[in-house]
């Protein structure tokens, strides 16, 4: 699955991606954190170059990612994610 915005703000996931956010997903028995569903991310760099980041090269920790020194731009994520058994308040 990946998250795509083509516009120049910052998309809404991207403070999520920028502070290694967490979520309490509904069925899950612990908290899932962004790094751990993060395959890859793509950036306009500081310098106006389009990269490919790794969730390795994101250097996720507690409430941090490079995201915190650069002012790159969150072009799109990809995300590895998992289904789960339909919740009792799915349609």
């Amino acid at each position: 699955m990946a998250c795509t915005t083509t516009s120049s703000s910052r998309a809404p996931w991207a403070g999520d991606l920028a502070e290694s956010a967490h979520v309490a997903a509904t069925g899950q028995e612990r908290t899932v954190f962004v790094e751990e569903v993060t395959e890859s991310c793509r950036l306009l760099t500081e310098d106006g170059d389009i990269e490919v980041f790794s969730r390795e090269d994101l250097k996720f920790g507690y409430d941090y990612s490079i995201l915190h020194e650069h002012k790159h731009t969150v072009l799109d994520v990809v995300f590895s994610l998992k289904s789960s058994p339909a919740s009792s308040y799915a349609t």
